[in-house]
C-alpha cells in the first residue's frame, strides 16, 4: 500500500487537508498493519463518539423523542450503513490491510471502522464542527433531513 497515494485519495474523498497526515494514515490501517498492532480501532472509537455527538446536537432542539434520537443514531452509525458510505466514495482500496489479507476485499466492519476513524481522525487533527459536517458531505444532509423530521429514512445511498 502506498502511504501518499491512500492519504491523497483520503483527502481528496474527505474534501479536507490534514495538518498532521500521520492521523488519516492510522485511520486507513486494519488490525496488524502498517506498525498498528490495533490499526484503526482508536480512531474509529473517537470517529463514532464524534458522529453520535453530532447526531444528538442536531436532534436535541427538534423536542422529537429520544427514541426517535437512538433511532437516528442506530441506523446512521450503523457498521453496514458506513460500510455503503465507504464503498460509494472508494475507500475500500485505500485501507491497509494486514498482510493475511492479500487479494482479500475489505469487509463490512473494516469498511465501517475506516469511516469512522476517518472521521476521528479529523477532529483529533482539529477539524471544527463546520468541517465535520462537510466531511461527512450528502450524508449529513439526509441526517439532518430524518433527525429534524423532512424524510421518513435515514439509510444512506450517497451519489
Amino acid at each position: 500500500m502506498n502511504r501518499e497515494r491512500s492519504i491523497a485519495g483520503a483527502q481528496a474523498i474527505l474534501d479536507y487537508t490534514f495538518r498532521n497526515p500521520e492521523l488519516c494514515w492510522e485511520a486507513l490501517q486494519a488490525k496488524g498493519a502498517g506498525g498498528y498492532p490495533e490499526g484503526n480501532k482508536r480512531l474509529a472509537l473517537c470517529g463514532d463518539a464524534v458522529l453520535r455527538l453530532l447526531i444528538v446536537q442536531l436532534w436535541y432542539p427538534t423536542g422529537r423523542t429520544a427514541e426517535h434520537a437512538s433511532n437516528v443514531v442506530a441506523t446512521t452509525a450503523s457498521n453496514d450503513n458506513l460500510a455503503v458510505i465507504g464503498r460509494q466514495f472508494g475507500l475500500p482500496v485505500l485501507i491497509n490491510k494486514n498482510p493475511s489479507q492479500k487479494g482479500e476485499v475489505p469487509g463490512v466492519r473494516q469498511i465501517a471502522d475506516a469511516v469512522e476513524a476517518l472521521l476521528g481522525a479529523a477532529k483529533l487533527d482539529g477539524a471544527d464542527e463546520t468541517t465535520l459536517e462537510g466531511i461527512m458531505g450528502d450524508t449529513w444532509v439526509v441526517v439532518k433531513e430524518y433527525t429534524c423530521g423532512a424524510r421518513e429514512n435515514v439509510m444512506m445511498v450517497v451519489t
